[in-house]
């Protein structure tokens, strides 16, 4: 434990579940799964934490573990529901539970069945603690929800005091009642990290874990919701904050859980596991957080932004878009920028839905058919003898349709958003890595490729800030030193004259 950690409550400042966890009193959904009463699980994080399970227990018939329910038309294994008791009694509920391997032995046989031990496979373990918890009107109600992501650096302004002879030894100054901030430094610790969502129908505390208590290279993020704010932060509300910080912070955001705190005592606690293997890296911003501009404010440009996020969220897809962006960014350079263009088309088709802007023809298909009618008896019959010719004329009754590059040129020109010879470029390796391979034994074409990915990522960067009202500056990932430059400069391309922040 390091010299600051003395200070910590650890349920007050990262997920609260002890492991690893080790349940009795074991409960089956299913009834066919006859364990014997001695059985238990151990619950455990793995190096990567991934939440992994193991079941040890006596059973009559080990063949009875084999046995699938298959649900929905994917053939789907139904999931199974364990509760059990941990080692201080308090209820532990397993979710999302499938059965893996397992191993036995006629040695292990005796009048009680064959021992055997089980893999579990499952999504979440919940735990409400036994405390006697007081229930007077004014009880101190929080709930605080876990997150890891990759390494960030924008700066939190609010201060929190740490306290090793206070209760509760973490108060967010200006937010929390503390005689402690008059007090000496001896015993105290202070750090600045957090800052406060204001929205119109609830706050959120958005603040850093401190960075001993995480692992992996990862940063962890928390956050809490007070009183009546819990209630109203509901499912669709953490999916749009999840998403929008994600975005504004540059870096997937992978949910580890959650915590309930009443009168500064731990209720009830559940972890989950993140997705997919962490990787310990930087987070890759749109913007350069600093503390000299007002563009560069973290909590202010998340206070300016989110509402307009949330306002547009549903019209224009951003939490779906966002999901692919995502996806593209881990797949290898050479299948990434169809998806990325997936990402990018998801809010595009719905912008120009939404602005009455949807109309993607030259002219009906009737008023072209019209048109062209003399040609098209002419051209059916010189086609007729050429193998392939029905594809040629299905070309050509189709002329009348915009295609998709025409599509995101139109939406580009509605968002007075300009791009230069680099974007239209990546668009066009979008195309060529859609219909063909390409080869990276030769490292130009790889650092090419590399480059235009980067020039990609900064296009929908940019559209995404200018969508939800951002004016500032954006970081431009395709150039040397990644330099600040405005919204609706180019990617690729610098202007002498502009300071580049």
């Amino acid at each position: 434990m390091s010299l600051n950690q003395i200070n910590y409550v650890a349920y007050l400042e990262w997920e609260a579940i002890e492991f690893p966890l080790v349940l009795t009193n074991l409960e089956f959904e299913q009834a066919e799964f006859k364990f014997d009463d001695d059985a238990a699980i151990k619950i455990w994080r793995d190096d990567n934490l991934q939440l992994k399970g193991h079941l040890t227990g006596r059973v009559i018939d080990p063949r009875a573990v084999n046995n699938r329910e298959f649900v929905g038309k994917g053939n789907i294994i139904r999931q199974e529901t364990v509760k059990g008791l941990d080692a201080n009694g308090n209820k532990v509920v397993i979710r999302g539970c499938v059965f893996g391997g397992f191993q036995t032995n006629n040695y292990t046989h005796n009048e009680n069945g064959f021992l055997i031990g089980l893999d579990l496979i499952f999504d979440t373990v919940n735990i409400v603690f036994s405390n006697t918890i007081s229930d007077r009107p004014d009880t101190t109600l929080i709930h605080f929800e876990w997150y890891l992501i990759e390494h960030i650096n924008p700066h939190f302004w609010g201060t929190t005091l740490r306290s090793t002879d206070a209760f509760p030894k973490k108060s967010r100054i200006g937010i929390d009642e503390s005689d402690e901030e008059n007090k000496g430094f001896v015993g105290r610790a202070f750090s600045r990290d957090f800052f406060v969502l204001e929205l119109p129908e609830l706050k959120c505390i958005i603040a850093k874990v401190p960075g001993k208590l995480t692992t992996n290279g990862m940063d962890g993020l928390c956050l809490e919701f007070r009183g009546e704010d819990i209630a109203k932060a509901d499912r669709d509300f953490l999916a749009d904050l999840k998403h929008f910080l994600s975005f504004l912070l540059g870096g997937r955001l992978y949910y580890m859980g959650y915590s309930k705190i009443k009168d500064w005592e731990l209720t009830e606690a559940l972890a989950d596991g993140p997705d997919i293997p962490l990787k310990g890296r930087s987070a890759l911003p749109p913007i350069h957080y600093n503390q000299q501009y007002d563009w560069g404010n973290f909590a202010l440009q998340a206070n300016q932004l989110f509402p307009k996020y949330r306002e547009l969220r549903n019209q224009l897809s951003f939490n779906h878009a966002l999901d692919r962006f995502w996806i593209a960014n881990e797949v290898p350079v050479g299948v990434n920028l169809p998806i990325l263009a997936g990402a990018m088309e998801i809010i595009a088709g719905d912008y120009l839905k939404m602005t009455g802007n949807d109309q993607l023809e030259y002219l009906s298909k009737a008023d072209y058919e019209a048109l062209i009618q003399e040609e098209l008896t002419h051209l059916k019959s010189k086609l007729s003898a050429i193998n392939g010719g029905n594809v040629i004329l299905n070309k050509i009754t189709g002329a009348f349709r915009k295609g998709p590059n025409e599509k995101i040129s139109l939406f580009l020109s509605l968002l007075n958003l300009e791009t230069g010879k680099a974007e239209k470029e990546a668009i066009n390796l979008r195309n060529k890595m859609t219909h063909s391979k390409r080869d990276y034994t030769d490292d130009d074409v790889a650092f090419d490729d590399l480059i235009l990915t980067r020039v990609y990522q900064v296009l929908f960067n940019r559209i995404l800030l200018k969508i939800i009202g951002y004016s500032g500056y954006y970081i431009d990932y395709s150039m040397k030193g990644c330099p600040s430059k405005p919204i609706d400069m180019k990617a690729g391309e610098i202007d002498k004259d502009t300071d580049t922040a």
